[in-house]
């Protein structure tokens, strides 16, 4: 607590609150002034007010600019086409998610590596425009699908990743089962056309003892496992029965198939 005068000067003064310092100074060097308490109170009390007011003002600069910063920080985390959460953003939270199950604190979960199948197809037959409706379109399912505490983002292109945070590995599969047949029956009304949208899956469980790189390598494999099984399938319209569900226990391992 400031009780002197030189201390309530130097505070004055240190926090840019000249005017207000100068007349402290003035005040309490003025003898003659402060020999009459009744003029010295009054004065004192309009310095204290103020010097009240314009910290005030300090405090609301420094509100409105910590705003700023989380307004700028979520920008720079932020994909700007879709929404979602972008590769410098899933890295972090992938981070930490890691490190919270490494810590106990975190019984692990799932990470799930989406990619999209034709979008260059999508892209040379009715735009770039119609493609970037594409991804939106596939942003704004997986928003909807996730919780809170996990997280959906756009790696970049037509790639993108789901981390099932502190959840039942099996739940989260399940869970990632109907994300798949509701990723691939999706579709865009582009220009008096139906255009589908078809996804690969590559999923990987994660608990204690695990790292970020041997995850993201294994289900980056069987990303590329079911691309490869997808490829050469006719693109035809999905239906729930075409999908099968298959975990590898042994590797931790799980792969989304889709058989047309």
């Amino acid at each position: 607590m400031l009780t002197q005068p030189s201390e309530i000067s130097a505070y004055a003064s240190h926090h840019s609150l000249i005017p207000a310092a100068h007349d402290l100074d003035t005040l309490f060097s003025n003898k003659a002034q402060a020999s009459n308490w009744s003029a010295f109170a009054s004065k004192a009390l309009s310095i204290f007010h103020a010097l009240r007011l314009s910290l005030k003002e300090a405090q609301q600069v420094i509100a409105d600019q910590q705003k700023e910063i989380m307004i700028l920080e979520k920008i720079a985390d932020t994909d700007f086409l879709t929404g979602l959460a972008n590769r410098r953003q899933f890295e972090r939270a992938f981070n930490m998610e890691i490190e919270r199950v490494n810590r106990g604190k975190s019984r692990g979960g799932l990470l799930v590596m989406i990619d999209l199948d034709n979008f260059k197809q999508i892209n040379d037959q009715h735009g770039h425009q119609a493609g970037d409706e594409c991804l939106r379109l596939v942003a704004d399912l997986l928003d909807a699908e996730t919780r809170s505490l996990d997280v959906a983002a756009r790696l970049g292109g037509d790639e993108f990743v789901l981390i099932f945070a502190d959840a039942d590995a099996e739940i989260a599969i399940d869970r990632t089962q109907e994300i798949g047949k509701k990723l691939n029956t999706l579709s865009l009304e582009w220009d008096g056309e139906e255009i589908e949208i078809r996804a690969s899956l590559g999923l990987r469980k994660f608990a204690k003892g695990d790292s970020v790189k041997a995850i993201m390598s294994a289900a980056d494999n069987t990303l590329y496992k079911e691309k490869e099984i997808n490829k050469n399938n006719s693109f035809t319209p999905k239906k729930v029965e075409d999908f099968t569900h298959q975990l590898f226990k042994g590797e931790k391992i799980s792969v989304l198939t889709l058989h047309q």
